[in-house]
């Protein structure tokens, strides 16, 4: 069962919170509309997995397209409804979660039912899951990520362990930033064989497997940069560091003509839809030049190396 109750009380209070988060999603999914596209959903939905299998990586990140693709081909034509429907289950998982996370830390089951139905039917979090963007599922995942991390340092079990690690390497391929969960658990283990030597067996044996998370992060990086000149394993910062030059006018200061000159002419384009010039400009130059060109040297941005 995904819950021990203690008793009767305890049931009666995971019930009913339980239903307050349904009906809660009941509301948020009638109330916006069903599905909510963003810039960044086309990057998802147009996700090219044949050049993947010849090692030509793509700027984004695999999980999240990877989701949309199967509900493509199962679901056919209604497939973005599938997704969402996909991240609010997760979303309602993550609740439990939260709820079994909360039991850890304490005993007082309304404090944690109070909690949970505030986590449940807080709009910062909800409010993610009719967009085709990754938030939805980071968050869902952070906290289930979170519930393993204290489970394991409450009662040491490789389960626990492996699953942090294994949720943390598929967030991180969903939505890069995450790759900080992974990296803070290589340092967790590093610290539990300082300060905490009881369970160096089972500590070895996870930090182990969040070394290998790391190696496969590294590989992925290496033919990432084989594919865009960069090591990373997403265009998120290069893409976002061009986004701010033209928002902010920073391009003005470039010393290459030719890069100011297209960034002004998708402007003239595209007038008051600067996501759509940074997407225009991004394709006609590397990730690498899109790096060198937004980087700032002696108060001006650079140009491309010979």
């Amino acid at each position: 069962m995904l819950i021990k109750y203690t008793d009767n009380k305890e049931k009666r209070y995971f019930i009913m919170t339980m239903l307050i988060a349904v009906f809660g999603m009941w509301l948020y999914y009638t109330k916006y509309e069903n599905i909510i596209l963003c810039p960044d959903s086309l990057d998802y939905i147009r996700y090219n997995f044949d050049e993947v299998l010849h090692m030509e990586l793509q700027g984004r990140p695999p999980i999240y397209p990877l989701i949309i693709a199967i509900c493509k081909r199962v679901f056919s034509n209604c497939y973005l409804e599938a997704v969402v429907a996909i991240q609010y289950v997760i979303w309602f998982v993550s609740i439990i979660f939260f709820f079994k996370m909360l039991k850890l830390l304490t005993k007082n089951i309304k404090i944690v039912s109070f909690f949970t139905v505030i986590y449940a039917l807080c709009a910062a979090v909800t409010g993610w899951n009719n967009l085709i963007l990754t938030e939805s599922i980071t968050l869902s995942g952070t906290v289930i990520v979170i519930y393993f991390i204290i489970k394991y340092i409450k009662e040491p079990k490789l389960l626990s362990g492996i699953s942090a690690i294994v949720i943390s390497l598929i967030l991180t391929f969903s939505k890069p930033t995450v790759i900080i969960y992974v990296m803070f658990l290589e340092i967790f283990w590093i610290g539990r064989f300082i300060f905490e030597r009881e369970h160096i067996k089972v500590d070895f044996k996870c930090f182990i497997a969040s070394t290998i998370s790391i190696f496969i992060i590294i590989i992925y990086a290496i033919i990432f940069h084989r594919t865009f000149g960069i090591y990373s394993i997403s265009d998120a910062i290069p893409r976002q560091d061009l986004y701010v030059c033209i928002h902010q006018g920073y391009y003005k200061s470039s010393n290459n003509e030719e890069f100011i000159k297209k960034v002004e002419e998708s402007l003239e384009k595209n007038k008051d839809n600067e996501w759509t010039v940074m997407t225009d400009v991004l394709v006609q130059y590397s990730l690498s030049e899109v790096k060198e060109l937004t980087s700032i040297k002696k108060g001006v941005l650079s140009d491309i190396k010979a």
